[in-house]
């Protein structure tokens, strides 16, 4: 369950343009990303769905919660879940984030992402996101946002045997990259995953 969860979290970051995180509280929230299953990858690049970020950096607010979490684990969360973090865009890692969602979906490390659920038109994206691990077990994220040139926001639900995982993520373009964050961004394009 831990692999399908960090490749969730992965596809998640990089459904927001997301690289290597700069500052503290790498741990980024597991956010889902979704895309229009009735329409094939040729035809949502032609009508330009496409993620509409620009590169630079980026700081986001990302606040979690466990709601459907049994006492004797809610008692171990940190009483502040909101964690905020700088990333580094740079126009490789959105365009990579963009040819995941419009083939389709993703591999990595044995987990598979079908991202055909996902819908980003008018400003906005949501849909649902299905992850499976290589022992069938699954892991559905939903996600509901705004999407803009400089800035984002994102309810994010994600569901699997661990139970329910809520986040929502507020971010916008706070200037331009530095050198050492534009290399760590495009270095961490090796880990990310692979485009089927």
């Amino acid at each position: 369950m831990k692999r399908i969860t960090i490749a969730a979290a992965t596809l998640a970051l990089a459904a927001c343009g997301g690289g290597q995180s700069s500052t503290n509280n790498e741990s980024a929230a597991a956010n889902g990303a979704t895309a229009d299953s009735a329409a094939p990858a040729a035809a949502r690049a032609a009508t330009g769905s496409r993620l509409p970020m620009q590169p630079g950096a980026w700081q986001s607010t990302i606040t979690m919660d466990m709601p459907d979490a049994p006492p004797e684990v809610r008692a171990h969360l940190p009483a502040n879940r909101t964690m905020t973090q700088r990333t580094c865009m740079t126009a490789e890692t959105l365009d990579d984030a963009n040819r995941t969602f419009l083939t389709g979906g993703s591999d990595q490390d044995g987990v598979h992402c079908d991202t055909t659920g996902m819908r980003i038109a008018g400003g906005r994206i949501e849909g649902v996101t299905v992850c499976t691990g290589p022992q069938g077990e699954s892991m559905r994220m939903t996600m509901n946002g705004t999407l803009a040139a400089n800035r984002y926001e994102l309810d994010q639900q994600i569901e699997g045997p661990q139970g329910r995982i809520t986040s929502r993520i507020v971010a916008q373009r706070v200037g331009d990259c530095t050198a050492e964050e534009t290399a760590a961004a495009n270095a961490g394009r090796q880990g990310a995953p692979a485009t089927r």
